[in-house]
């Protein structure tokens, strides 16, 4: 099913769901700007290495490879002129006196930019990636100021894209809707115009008018141009699917959304959508027939700063991320993250991704993939890892205790990370003869010691169950070598101090 994603200024209510997985990632193909971009919109054609962004006066071609960006910046000053106006005009901001490039777009095989041009939208060809020429008058496209607002802060016209849509909140709470084009070419095929009652004769407002039409005929075609003038609404309500507002986590608020359909390895079609925060993050969602399912959350960019602007790549498996500061390529099938057993490869709920059978490898599902003959499973209506049948190993499991010795006086805080948000973690000493619950410590779940749980000699297991199953995490072994620490160094020796060190430490 194809669906169209849009984001709106609506209030929601927040359920508590969170991602499951939470990744740092810093890979080597991202390219820094050279100045803060703070308004940046970007072209990509399925298919190709090379990212097109508009900023300030500038077109940035980057030709992205998996060791890095390779770049080409092409000037795209104002005229004077326009310059001068803005100014004498009050533009909102004088900053905003500057051609801020809004749109690239292809149109037949010619890559056309338009830019707020300080106030006086206009708009160019890019020959060759090279060379910017004027393009008013030739016909090809509309006039320049229905295409580009005339500053930047100002809101842009919706663009399609295939068949996706993307309405910007190119500020405040969000809620993301998905609607089915089917129901949405229905309605517009179906239902009556808002109060209009009489038949319609000749080709139905809207619809494309025959090439064969009669001069008789053109005369009701324009007719019926009159009736969407005045009436332009139709009666019947399109639904998102599923009725209502996708139930996302609302603690981060969605600056930027794309969508991607992905076949999956049950021969259905699944929605996957990438939503870019506020905080420089990216949120990948599973929509299904179920709900929404937030697979992960991932951490991009050395400087935080809200996503600006997302670009998707199905075909060779990419989504651009871009903020002010930074552009960054992300793999779509990023399976390699997410363990190296069937019940974590399982659990992810990643469409892009299967658990393979015969080389016990969690994969990305490779192009042309045939369902009857392959070995790959997954499991994405529901968060149950049965499929993989290794529960009797699952509860075996165990880790080498990481051996700390401890003089008596000192206060002592064990870390254990967190790898799945959706788990339920508890640690355990001596074989589970005592239980004890987590502090939790940022992506931490730590042991300290409270009331009725003293960290004396012993075995302590951190303990992670989820889908049912529980599953050992860490563990150490506390040994008292007898000695007496000095108060003052033994006060130092606290949470702050080991969770600084405990991510380097613990791998």
């Amino acid at each position: 099913m194809n669906y169209l994603i849009l984001m709106s200024l609506f209030a929601t209510v927040t359920v508590g769901k969170s991602p499951r997985l939470k990744f740092v990632v810093h890979e080597p193909s991202r390219f820094h700007f050279n100045k803060p971009e703070n308004y940046i919109s970007m072209y990509h054609q399925e298919g190709s290495d090379t990212l097109y962004v508009g900023g300030q006066a500038m077109i940035y071609v980057l030709t992205f490879t998996n060791r890095g960006v390779r770049n080409l910046q092409i000037p795209a000053a104002s005229d004077q002129t326009a310059i001068d106006t803005c100014k004498a005009k009050a533009a909102p901001l004088e900053l905003e006196c500057d051609n801020f490039i809004t749109v690239i777009q292809k149109v037949n095989d010619t890559l056309v930019v338009c830019g707020t041009n300080a106030g006086s939208p206009r708009c160019w060809m890019l020959v060759n990636d090279t060379v910017l020429t004027d393009v008013q008058g030739n016909g090809q496209i509309a006039s320049a100021s229905d295409i580009s607002p005339p500053y930047p802060s100002q809101k842009s016209i919706n663009l399609p894209a295939g068949n996706k849509m993307q309405r910007g909140n190119q500020r405040g709470k969000t809620v993301i809707c998905a609607y089915s084009i089917e129901d949405i070419d229905q309605a517009f095929s179906t239902s009556k115009l808002k109060g209009y009652s009489s038949p319609f004769i000749g080709t139905r407002p809207g619809m494309c008018v025959p090439k064969n039409a009669t001069a008789a005929g053109g005369h009701t075609e324009i007719k019926n141009l009159g009736v969407i003038r005045y009436h332009p609404e139709i009666e019947d309500v399109i639904r998102p699917v599923g009725v209502a507002p996708l139930d996302l986590p609302t603690d981060d608020q969605i600056t930027h959304a794309v969508a991607d359909i992905v076949l999956a390895v049950n021969d259905e079609h699944y929605s996957v959508l990438y939503l870019g925060t506020d905080q420089g993050k990216v949120l990948k969602v599973l929509h299904s027939s179920e709900g929404v399912f937030v697979v992960s959350q991932y951490s991009l960019f050395h400087n935080e700063g809200p996503v600006l602007n997302m670009a998707i790549d199905s075909p060779k498996g990419h989504l651009y991320v871009g903020t002010a500061m930074e552009v960054q390529r992300l793999p779509l099938a990023d399976c390699g993250r997410y363990g190296d057993t069937c019940r974590e490869c399982i659990l992810s709920r990643d469409p892009y991704c299967g658990w393979d059978r015969s080389r016990r490898k969690c994969i990305a599902i490779p192009p042309g993939y045939n369902v009857t003959t392959g070995a790959l499973i997954q499991n994405l209506d529901h968060s149950n890892s049965s499929v993989c049948g290794e529960a009797a190993a699952l509860k075996l499991r165990r880790t080498s205790p990481r051996e700390l010795m401890v003089p008596s006086n000192t206060t002592v805080f064990l870390p254990c990370p967190v790898r799945s948000f959706h788990a339920t973690y508890r640690w355990e000493k001596d074989n589970c003869i005592n239980n004890y619950p987590c502090l939790f410590s940022g992506d931490f779940c730590v042991l300290g010691p409270v009331v009725d749980t003293p960290l004396k000699e012993g075995v302590f297991r951190c303990m992670a169950t989820e889908d049912g199953f529980k599953v050992e995490v860490i563990s150490f072994r506390l040994v008292n070598n007898g000695r007496l620490l000095a108060a003052s160094l033994a006060s130092t020796f606290g949470l702050s101090l080991l969770l600084a060190a405990a991510t380097l430490w613990l791998h």
